[in-house]
């Protein structure tokens, strides 16, 4: 008599039936048994297409052979490699959010921009290609705390600097931040390597953190792009950018910052958006 198989003997300590056999005929749980399986009205699901019923019930396998076993085997690793918990592709994903964001009519930002010269904060509510504005200058910037503010509806635009309407071009004027948010990211990622830096908190919201890592394409891509689209994202000298990261969550920017440096100075710029499609009306000071 020869030993049997030891990969056998291991499957079959998993046989799911082991601690609990089979009732004993006529006993009341087999009639429970032959009961519910005479009214179960599942339908088993085509070949080769795995039954949604919790219903159905567990069959155990014979495995014939290690052949057998060796597929079943590589079933069970392929489901945990596939699980749904797996990382969206990072490039695919910051490409869906540009384009989701670009589509947004109404938000509010908030910036803050550091350099040489100090911190200043920046205020937007946006309402299609209408925004309000307030700037101010944080203590201890080379201007001094100050505050600025100006209001841009169609061709129209005031500032703290002069109270009457004065007419604007469409590029002497900065575009709406999701249409530039969408212009700089697609730029940004030709010729680029992306990293997925993982999960982070936005302004209460999770959000998934990506590393862009501009190439000459990417640079260049930038560089090209209209100054009233890189303007508010002070990107425009992008050969100065170390790094440019973006959070997403919802397919939706929430984040943008990158950093810079030029002759040993460094910077950054980052910019928030919250109240994403809120209520917002732009309108003219009173």
């Amino acid at each position: 008599m020869t030993d049997p198989d030891p990969l056998l003997a291991a499957l079959a300590r998993l046989d799911p039936t082991a601690a609990d056999p089979p009732p004993t005929p006529g006993s009341p749980r087999d009639h429970q048994i032959l009961e519910r399986a005479m009214t179960d009205t599942t339908t088993d699901a085509p070949t080769g297409s795995p039954s949604t019923s919790s219903r159905r019930p567990r069959r155990l396998l014979a495995l014939a052979g290690t052949g057998i076993a060796a597929a079943v085997l590589a079933v069970v690793a392929v489901t945990v490699v596939g699980t749904p918990g797996d990382r969206p592709d990072p490039v695919a994903a910051l490409t869906e959010a540009a384009t989701t964001t670009g589509a947004v009519d109404r938000l509010r930002v908030h910036a803050t921009y550091v350099d040489e010269g100090g911190t200043r904060t920046l205020d937007a509510d946006v309402d299609g290609r209408s925004y309000h504005i307030r700037s101010r200058g944080e203590p201890g910037h080379e201007d001094g705390s100050h505050e600025e503010w100006t209001i841009t509806i169609g061709d129209q635009q005031w500032s703290d600097e002069d109270p009457e309407p004065i007419t604007v071009a469409d590029d002497e004027r900065n575009a709406p931040f999701p249409e530039a948010s969408e212009a700089v990211i697609e730029a940004a990622l030709r010729g680029a390597e992306v990293t997925d830096e993982g999960t982070e908190e936005v302004r209460g919201v999770e959000a998934t953190h990506y590393r862009i890592d501009l190439g000459p394409s990417g640079t260049a891509a930038l560089a090209a792009l209209a100054p009233n689209l890189v303007a508010m994202f002070e990107l425009e000298h992008p050969e100065r950018v170390t790094s440019l990261d973006v959070w997403v969550a919802d397919d939706l920017i929430r984040r943008i910052s990158h950093t810079f440096a030029e002759d040993g100075a460094t910077g950054s710029a980052t910019l928030d958006y919250y109240d994403i499609g809120a209520d917002i009306t732009v309108e003219p000071p009173s």
